[in-house]
């Protein structure tokens, strides 16, 4: 089954899987988009997701149009609060889906002929919509560097294990698209409050209790003024946190969301220049401007 994650949970299943539809919701993939927005699909099984407004574009229709929804959840006051027509099962998502298969195969025997046929409808679904928008941005060599370039250079370096914890604001809608998370537990964003400034200092109890893991904190500029004075908890004690910061000077998703409303005022967006570089000095870590 063609497979997508909502963005709290990216990673849970592997972007590099075949069958990985990528992430659907905000800052998600175009793949995820067209297969689950079309109404070919009859059945969606919906895990331990309450199908929330970050997950679902904002509630869209289409989702759940000509759709069998399945929504299983430990949390039974989850059902049916955004979406009207679902089955509900609830209970431990790996206790439900181990007796949904069981139900399967002991009902539903499918030929390899059968599999054969879907993996190559899929593949060729697959490469007709890409899990990434402007593919040719990872490669590209202007500077100031492309975050879809830094997303990929920060992928191509750490190994599949590295801790990600992703701030809130233009820096979480470039990490949803453009860094591929493989191994379950490694992607961390605050998508409840939203929060500003929790990546910054979250990153360091996440290596407190990781220890033998790369930990990598990717920030704004503004959500790392939130919370930076944090990077002297960390040198005090010696944790080895590695921050990105996306240094725009400004808060780039409130720009942003001023700049799509005819009535919203272009305003509290922009704040003078910080040099990171010296700021991190002066607590005494390490700091390199990319």
């Amino acid at each position: 089954w063609p497979t997508s994650t909502t963005p709290k949970a990216k990673g849970t299943f592997p972007e590099n899987h075949a069958l990985a539809l990528g992430c659907f919701g905000f800052g998600g993939s175009p793949r995820a988009d067209a297969y689950l927005l079309d109404e070919h699909v009859d059945l969606l099984i919906a895990v331990g997701t309450s199908l929330n407004e970050w997950a679902t574009h904002g509630w869209n229709e289409k989702l759940a149009r000509g759709k069998t929804i399945i929504q299983i959840d430990i949390d039974p006051n989850q059902f049916g609060r955004n979406y009207d027509s679902v089955i509900p099962l609830s209970g431990d998502a790996k206790v439900v889906i181990n007796e949904l298969l069981y139900e399967l195969k002991r009902m539903y025997r499918v030929t390899s002929v059968e599999r054969h046929i879907r993996s190559k409808r899929f593949l060729e679904f697959a490469e007709k919509h890409p899990m990434m928008r402007e593919l040719e941005k990872l490669t590209s060599e202007v500077s100031p560097i492309k975050p879809q370039r830094l997303m990929t250079d920060i992928r191509n370096a750490v190994p599949d294990e590295t801790i990600f914890f992703i701030d809130i604001g233009n820096n979480l809608a470039w990490a949803l698209h453009y860094l591929p998370i493989i191994k379950p537990g490694t992607f961390f964003a605050a998508l409840g409050f939203s929060c500003m400034g929790y990546g910054v200092a979250a990153s360091i109890g996440g290596k407190l209790a990781a220890k033998d893991k790369p930990v990598v904190a990717i920030v704004g500029d503004g959500g790392f003024l939130m919370n930076g004075t944090e990077l002297s908890t960390a040198v005090s004690h010696g944790i080895p946190v590695i921050w990105i910061i996306l240094n725009d000077g400004g808060l780039g998703m409130v720009r942003h969301g001023q700049s799509m409303s005819d009535q919203a005022m272009e305003t509290s967006h922009t704040f003078a220049a910080v040099d990171f570089v010296a700021l991190a000095e002066s607590f005494g870590a390490v700091g390199i401007r990319i």
